[in-house]
């Protein structure tokens, strides 16, 4: 025997056609739990857009309507103190308004609340804008976590 022969195991004979069976059934588990997971996180992260804009929607409604009040210059109508409850996919100034703001929220499934908790529409009166939206899944399959319901309020004091 030669002294640089280094004494080695014994080799098994190897079943190739096994291991392809197991690799195949671990690669589908774990893609299946990575587009789960990658799913999810888009389907949040777009709720999340849909959150802000309903926001900026009912800030922009919110500085409209403190410049609408008693003192409202004469080409700006005067809202309140009625409340107002739509769509933001209605005809009406104040729906058209949030509808500009809603770039992938579609406008008919946006609820829009206008109030005046004080009673009127003179200056320093408060004014409260609520949108309302719910978020559905993109995916249903993936449905774990159900629809949610966005809302968001904005209050205001008129200025004139």
């Amino acid at each position: 025997m030669n002294k640089f022969m280094v004494n080695r195991l014994p080799e098994f004979p190897r079943r190739p056609h096994v291991r392809r069976g197991v690799v195949a059934v671990a690669r589908a588990l774990v893609l299946s739990v990575l587009l789960l997971v990658v799913f999810v996180i888009f389907d949040l992260g777009l709720a999340v857009f849909h959150d802000s804009e309903l926001n900026a929607a009912a800030e922009a409604l919110a500085r409209e309507s403190i410049i609408r009040g008693a003192l409202a210059a004469p080409e700006k109508t005067s809202w309140g103190p009625a409340a107002i409850s739509t769509s933001a996919a209605s005809q009406s100034e104040p729906a058209a308004l949030v509808a500009q703001s809603l770039i992938l929220t579609n406008p008919a499934d946006v609820s829009v609340r206008l109030t005046w908790p004080d009673g009127d529409i003179q200056e320093n009166c408060r004014v409260v804008v609520q949108l309302n939206y719910t978020h559905k899944p993109l995916v249903p399959a993936f449905n774990i976590y159900g629809p949610l319901n966005l809302q968001t309020t904005c209050t205001m004091r008129i200025v004139h």
